[in-house]
């Protein structure tokens, strides 16, 4: 009986260490971000999508700050981090003029936070030029994919610490 006690206490063990690792870090560090024109609009519409733990610890370790919370939507200092952020580390130039970014939020999906961030533009672009850096001063093995998609047609690449900008051409 006690052989048993001691096998089960080893079990729970194990799955608690296997679900805590989970939830908390992760084996692949990627991002995801969508581009799109909304002509309607005159705007770039802009999704990143980016893990959770992964921003958490990017404002830890290297901005100091300890006290973000992704939870709450309307908390000023995450949102001021965010915003802060994307605009530090994505840059997009449209026919070779610089867009300023607009950061309008972010809502959490699981265990990823989307970020909705547009740009203001006035017409279609015939070149878009993304940087695009997110994370990539963390983890060396950082990638980020990146799909846009300019008047139907459209494109996608990977980027990363080695390879931090693409230029599409519609």
């Amino acid at each position: 009986m006690r052989y048993i006690n001691s096998f089960l206490k080893g079990i729970v063990f194990i799955l608690l260490v296997m679900v805590g690792t989970s939830t908390f870090a992760h084996k692949y560090h990627i991002s995801h971000t969508s581009v799109s024109h909304n002509s309607e609009l005159q705007v770039l519409e802009i999704i990143c999508r980016v893990h959770i733990y992964d921003l958490e610890t990017i404002a830890k370790k290297k901005y100091k700050i300890t006290n973000l919370d992704f939870s709450e939507s309307e908390d000023g200092n995450t949102n001021s981090f965010v915003s802060e952020y994307m605009k530090e580390h994505i840059k997009i130039n449209a026919d070779k003029n610089a867009l300023e970014l607009n950061v309008l939020g972010y809502q959490i999906d699981g265990d990823e936070v989307e970020i909705f961030i547009e740009a203001k533009i006035n017409k279609l672009p015939e070149e878009l030029e993304i940087s695009h850096t997110i994370l990539t001063d963390l983890f060396e093995d950082q990638q980020n994919i990146i799909k846009c998609e300019i008047n139907n047609t459209p494109k996608s690449a990977t980027l990363s610490k080695k390879k931090p900008k693409v230029i599409f051409r519609f």
